[in-house]
């Protein structure tokens, strides 16, 4: 991978904070339907109900850099694969 620029990187970093916020607000409602949401407990000190998509928006993140950077392929093959598993055991730990 190229250096990259200090342009460059805040460039990346802002995208990187736009495509996760958006797909935050796409994925919310999502969450709401399927029952990714976390209730209110005794343990817990928030209120209300929190969509569980905060991991999965930073995923589609990620995944959207790896795809449309030039990138050392091989290193990023294996992190893409163990994210991937990460990502979806989280889901199916917070679907039950």
């Amino acid at each position: 991978m190229n250096k990259l620029e200090t342009s460059d990187l805040v460039a990346l970093m802002s995208c990187s904070f736009l495509i996760t916020l958006v797909a935050i607000i796409l994925l919310k409602p999502i969450a709401f339907k399927f029952g990714l949401i976390d209730q209110p407990c005794l343990q817990k000190r928030h209120q209300g109900e929190i969509p569980l998509v905060g991991g999965l928006a930073i995923y589609l993140c990620i995944t959207y850099v790896i795809l449309t950077r030039s990138v050392d392929v091989p290193v990023y093959i294996a992190f893409f694969t163990a994210a991937t598993i990460i990502v979806t055991t989280g889901l199916i730990d917070d679907i039950n």
